[in-house]
């Protein structure tokens, strides 16, 4: 069975790795220090959608549990 933390996981594994293998720091080029700030840009958006849906879900969670009031408009 797989979790969902362990998209997440395989997510940053991958982020990981790219960074080893992009990072101007390690050796890279002038190409690969563009090719480091896509694979940043591409993490910050994940994160940023990961985050959404965790707050959502959290909030989805106590609103069954009758934690959180809904106004229906």
């Amino acid at each position: 069975r797989v979790g969902s933390d362990s998209v997440w996981d395989l997510i940053n594994a991958a982020y990981r790795r790219e960074v080893l293998r992009t990072h101007p720091d390690r050796g890279g080029t002038g190409a690969d220090q563009d090719a480091f700030q896509k694979v940043q840009a591409a993490f910050d958006y994940l994160r940023g959608l990961w985050e959404v849906a965790a707050e959502a879900y959290v909030r989805g969670a106590a609103e069954v549990r009758g934690e959180v009031q809904v106004e229906l408009h």
